[in-house]
């Protein structure tokens, strides 16, 4: 059923197993935004170098405000230097969730590009989001 194979995907995000992250990839392409949803998030969890490129082929299909966190949260922990255009723009139409966690990832990414956009965020009108980069500038 529909449900079982939600709970089951939940769970793979937290199983670092080749098995559970190739089920989770195929989810990704899934036309059931409810269960790519999931796939995107468990995928994040995964923090697996092979997920980055379908990691950022599913974001650049999504508006910004339905990005999982922790997907673009591991594109930082993977180092994914290429998806930092793709979040420059996703910080502009993302909700506060989302643009901490470009802030975080770009932070880990490093380089120009990223310090450019915590800059930029660092005299945010969110208060939330001014003081994440303040705090990552200084780090």
């Amino acid at each position: 059923s529909r449900r079982v194979r939600r709970v089951c995907l939940e769970a793979m995000g937290d199983i670092p197993t080749p098995a559970a992250l190739e089920i989770i990839l195929q989810e990704l392409d899934t036309t059931d935004p409810v269960l790519a949803s999931i796939a995107l998030d468990a995928a994040g969890k995964t923090a697996d170098p092979r997920a980055v490129n379908r990691i950022i082929a599913r974001l650049e299909t999504l508006p910004a405000h339905r990005w999982s966190p922790s997907a673009v949260e591991a594109l930082g922990r993977l180092n994914a230097a290429r998806a930092l255009p793709l979040l420059r723009q996703g910080f502009q139409q993302g909700t506060r969730p989302i643009k901490v966690a470009i802030l975080k990832a770009s932070r880990a990414i490093g380089g120009r590009q990223a310090t450019k956009l915590l800059i930029h965020a660092s005299i945010s009108q969110d208060i939330s989001v001014r003081r994440t980069a303040q705090d990552l500038l200084t780090l």
